[in-house]
């Protein structure tokens, strides 16, 4: 069996094109996807947004898009917009070892890390909580009758005390 994998960060606009693509083409029918795209594209060429790109063999394999919240009234957080692994390449830890990279460029700044996952989404969930993400709020976030999950991971000390807090936060978001 051959592999070749290579990771790094979003460095030029060939590879923000090929992560745009490589996102529209894993579409999971979130409402007003294609918006979300066209805005994160912008995000991520003024650097308000970040990314991790796996590579194999020069195509896109995965990558992990996140932002800093700003202005959450919970110290500061990160929040993971899009993790994906393309359907062939899962299981091989492509994801661990991106959030991993995220974790330790984020330990210096960062009280903790947030996501979001629809609640159908059980394997994504899984996921999560394995990682050491704690479920805090279920909701309506983007589209009637879908709830969705927020999870939260804390990065420091007492971190886990953001936790009431965040929770009222997400509901106090929810659009229904």
């Amino acid at each position: 069996m051959d592999f070749y994998y290579s990771f790094t960060t979003l460095e030029d606009m060939n590879q923000l094109k090929l992560l745009i693509d490589f996102m529209a083409s894993q579409d999971i029918n979130y409402p007003r996807y294609n918006e979300w795209l066209q805005r994160a594209e912008s995000q991520l060429e003024k650097g308000e947004k970040e990314a991790i790109l796996a590579f194999s063999k020069g195509k896109l394999v995965a990558d992990l898009v996140t932002q800093t919240c700003k202005d959450s009234g919970l110290g500061s957080l990160r929040e993971i917009k899009n993790a994906r692994v393309h359907p062939l390449l899962r299981d091989r830890y492509f994801m661990t070892f991106m959030l991993k990279q995220l974790y330790k460029g984020c330990e210096n700044f960062c009280d903790g890390m947030i996501v979001d996952v629809r609640a159908s989404q059980l394997e994504t969930l899984r996921y999560f909580v394995k990682e050491g993400f704690i479920p805090i709020a279920k909701t309506t976030l983007y589209e009637k009758n879908m709830e969705e999950i927020t999870l939260f991971k804390p990065l420091k000390k007492d971190a886990e005390l953001l936790i009431p807090r965040a929770k009222q936060i997400v509901i106090a978001k929810s659009i229904f």
